[in-house]
């Protein structure tokens, strides 16, 4: 268990969320790890928060105009130098025991690519208000379109990820594309267990679902002519729930729109969550 982790933070205008995304990359049971935190270019003081951090194992790269998330991811991916490859958005933060717990299951798993993991998703004062959970099956990726795995929370190892590449064009959809390409015909597994707080309620609205499938249509078609039958499925798809979110946009809020995507927290899960955060808390005190 001694492992290099490679951790990619991309950030954009986060001076108010990225000290506690790196601090709960600080507060982790497993000490192997490196921070590759990307800063986008931003025009807030987010620069000055990172580098304000006395934390050596923290590489830092700043581009000078906003490029995009894809580009962020790429140039992180580009740097690391783990054995495996995870990350957290500069809105986010993970358990204490999240790598801990994903470098011992890929260590117990030598076939499986990907371990991904739960989601506490939290509303904008860092409530939970739902959550996703995995079943802990082991699956092999065979589809071209939209891989049932988290982004955020997962953990890849980094001979699978490293001969793939971030498309620095997509500035949305493009944890999924990546995990589309990289994933295909591999085995991975989404634990039951919660790893990371996804303030989504925070981060995405209408017009980001919108866009979001408008770029995943984007990647969607290259693969028209070399695996149509699936591309037209997903194409298909697409549409509709980009026909669907244009009826629902009129009748629903976007907070109402992203509750289905969750189901109610249990209450050991709220208890967990409310534990991790007090301590977090504490820590950044």
């Amino acid at each position: 268990m001694t492992r290099l982790i490679s951790v990619v933070i991309p950030c954009y205008n986060a001076e108010h969320s990225v000290l506690k995304s790196i601090r709960s990359l600080q507060k982790q049971s497993y000490p192997h790890w490196e921070a590759i935190v990307v800063n986008d270019g931003s025009t807030d003081g987010t620069r000055d928060v990172i580098l304000g951090i006395d934390e050596a194992r923290i590489q830092y790269y700043e581009f000078k105009e906003n490029r995009g998330r894809g580009a962020a991811r790429q140039k992180g991916l580009e740097m690391a130098t783990g054995e495996f490859l995870a990350m957290v958005d500069a809105d986010d933060w993970i358990y204490d025991n999240k790598l801990e717990d994903q470098v011992r299951i890929l260590e117990d798993n030598p076939n499986l690519s990907l371990i991904s993991g739960g989601m506490a998703i939290t509303d904008g004062k860092d409530q939970i208000i739902g959550m996703r959970i995995g079943d802990n099956v082991i699956r092999t990726w065979t589809d071209i379109g939209f891989p049932p795995i988290p982004h955020g929370p997962s953990m890849i190892r980094m001979s699978v990820a490293k001969p793939f590449s971030y498309d620095v064009t997509m500035k949305h959809s493009q944890d999924i594309e990546f995990l589309s390409k990289c994933m295909l015909g591999k085995e991975y597994m989404v634990s039951s267990k919660i790893w990371y707080v996804y303030s989504e309620h925070v981060s995405v609205t209408k017009y980001k679902i919108l866009v979001s499938y408008l770029y995943s249509l984007k990647y969607i078609s290259r693969y028209v002519w070399k695996r149509p039958m699936s591309a037209i499925k997903h194409i298909i798809l697409l549409l509709l729930k980009i026909c669907y979110l244009g009826v629902v946009s009129i009748f629903k809020s976007t907070e109402q729109i992203l509750k289905r995507r969750s189901t109610e927290p249990t209450t050991e899960i709220v208890s967990e969550f409310e534990k991790q955060r007090s301590n977090l808390d504490n820590y950044l005190l």
